[in-house]
């Protein structure tokens, strides 16, 4: 006869064991999402075949957020 203990014991041991699973798949397909996000990006930057005068801009992008189309527009910053 098995003991009430050791059932408690198997159905914790289960659910971990489950929890444990299903959390290594939400992160290895986050993962695989975030890569593929990445790939599907345009390199920000590529350098020009002959380079301008030190010191001068060579590409510049706005600040956009992809998952709401957003765009961050602060009149005056620069970086």
């Amino acid at each position: 006869m098995v003991k009430a203990g050791r059932v408690i014991l198997y159905i914790v041991l289960a659910v971990l064991l489950v929890g444990t699973i299903t959390g290594v798949g939400i992160v290895l397909g986050s993962v695989a999402q975030t890569r593929s996000d990445q790939e599907a990006l345009t390199p920000f930057y590529t350098p020009p075949a002959t380079l301008p005068a030190p010191g001068s801009v060579i590409r510049t992008e706005p600040l956009t957020f992809p998952a709401t189309g957003f765009t961050l527009d602060l009149p005056g910053a620069t970086a």
